[in-house]
């Protein structure tokens, strides 16, 4: 049985290129973080920015499907440096998955019928006519 050490992982491109996506992803979660923390953060703002990070990881699941990874800066990188090397069949088919499990969680944490703007619009613009 042979031993794999970590300095054998850097030789591993499909190893490096998983390692680059989840780089990419924690860094847009650490960038939605950083503003639910701001100080003008309100409910209303953290709800589109929610909303925002929820229609960007359904865009990332359709770019992912046609092979498109250039909202991935890192994996992109990676990508274009590997060349045959990289199993990109199996590394799609990890992406895709994972941006389902995320934006599962997403709608699980953050449902639709539970969003703060809801019949609220008013406090945003008192001018705009209230709906029925």
């Amino acid at each position: 049985m042979e031993k794999c050490y970590e300095s054998q992982l850097l030789a591993d491109v499909d190893w490096l290129a998983k390692q680059a996506y989840l780089a990419d992803i924690f860094a847009t979660f650490n960038d939605l973080n950083t503003f639910m923390q701001g100080r003008m953060a309100s409910c209303f703002t953290m709800a589109d920015k929610i909303d925002g990070h929820k229609r960007k990881l359904d865009a990332g699941k359709s770019r992912v499907a046609r092979d498109c990874y250039d909202m991935f800066r890192q994996l992109s990188t990676i990508i274009g440096d590997a060349g045959e090397d990289l199993d990109i069949t199996s590394l799609r088919n990890v992406i895709s998955e994972h941006l389902t499990n995320l934006a599962d969680r997403f709608q699980f944490y953050f449902p639709p019928e539970e969003d703060p703007r809801k019949g609220n619009g008013w406090t945003r613009n008192p001018f705009i006519p209230l709906q029925d």
